[in-house]
């Protein structure tokens, strides 16, 4: 397996070596170009594995809700390229190839499928304006971010056309990043208060999404149970997201230049 683990890197090698001009010259982000390398390293070996799968060998295999509060959207999906015997239940019928980007915005290029789910009750993270200062066209604006059903962590997107300069979490001022995709890990249950400065001509838009561990309860929908015979696949860091059967839930946010901090609110509400 080591070998033919080796022999597939080589093979990818000229592809790798793309990713990693696209991530020096910030046509990607980093972690969007890992997920897809892993994502091809993946193709392939799943291209060469036996296909007998059973409760002392499981199939490793990826499934998520996600739901668009802005939208009301829905939808099951998977990483994977092929669907197994769980998780034809979910998305066997109108699935849809699509991206990341697609679905959260942005241009994360990662490929997944998705089929139409039931709205789960869940409540949507919320980030709210506390203040902002402007100089030319840097601001610099403080946050309260929340998730409101107490999710465990917390991704932030940016909006097209907005340069981040920097992120500051719980009162520590705004630092310089290599990756202008936020992350929240633990997210207390009160919230967290943040800086972000950017550097943009118009409003300020964000995606927020909150992740929690585990598919959602709905209510009238009994889930189909996992059988033994397969498993969560096991995902890198820059791939967490999407590990162990989460839930996920965005909504995104405006914030103009000359927003009231007691009066603005979010899109969608």
């Amino acid at each position: 397996k080591v070998a033919l683990l080796v022999l597939l890197l080589g093979l990818l090698s000229p592809q790798l070596s793309l990713v990693a001009q696209a991530v020096q010259q910030r046509r990607l982000p980093a972690a969007a170009t890992l997920l897809v390398a892993l994502m091809g390293v993946g193709l392939l070996l799943a291209g060469n594995a036996a296909s007998g799968y059973d409760a002392a060998h499981p199939r490793p295999d990826t499934l998520f809700y996600t739901l668009n509060a802005d939208t009301g959207e829905a939808n099951w999906a998977t990483l994977d390229p092929e669907l197994d015997q769980w998780t034809k239940q979910f998305l066997s019928e109108g699935t849809e190839k699509r991206t990341v980007g697609e679905l959260y915005g942005g241009d994360d290029p990662t490929k997944i499928l998705t089929s139409s789910a039931p709205v789960a009750p869940l409540q949507p993270p919320k980030l709210e304006l506390l203040g902002q200062e402007a100089n030319g066209a840097t601001r610099t604006l403080r946050l309260h971010l929340v998730s409101r059903r107490e999710a465990w962590k917390a991704i932030i997107l940016p909006g097209k056309d907005i340069e981040i300069l920097g992120w500051g979490v719980n009162g520590e001022p705004s630092q310089d990043i290599d990756d202008e995709i936020f992350e929240y890990r633990v997210l207390p249950s009160e919230g967290a208060d943040l800086e972000v400065k950017v550097r943009a001509s118009g409003p300020v838009r964000f995606t927020v999404i909150d992740q929690a561990h585990g598919l959602p309860r709905i209510p009238g929908e009994t889930l189909p149970k996992r059988p033994e015979s397969v498993m969560p696949a096991p995902l890198p860091t820059e791939a967490e997201a999407f590990a162990g059967y989460p839930t996920l839930v965005s909504k995104s946010f405006e914030f103009g230049k000359g927003s009231d901090p007691q009066r603005q609110q979010p899109e969608g509400g």
